[in-house]
């Protein structure tokens, strides 16, 4: 079993510092590749309920091009 000895090396502020910069990093990863999934769910529910009723979006672009 190790002890805080064994992991006092690793334990260095520099060590630390790259750590919690790595983190933050991959963090910023999953939050972009998350927006992006958002995106994609969206315009395929758009996608899909413009196919199923196309009339009601035909009637919301002329009103809004009058």
């Amino acid at each position: 079993m190790k002890t805080l000895d064994d992991y006092a090396k690793e334990l260095q502020t520099d060590n630390l510092i790259k750590a919690a910069h790595r983190a933050k990093e991959r963090s910023y990863e999953l939050f972009e590749d998350q927006g992006i999934a958002t995106l994609s769910l969206l315009l395929s529910e758009f996608m899909v309920d413009f196919l199923k009723t196309p009339e009601k979006w035909r009637g919301r672009i002329r009103e809004n091009l009058s």
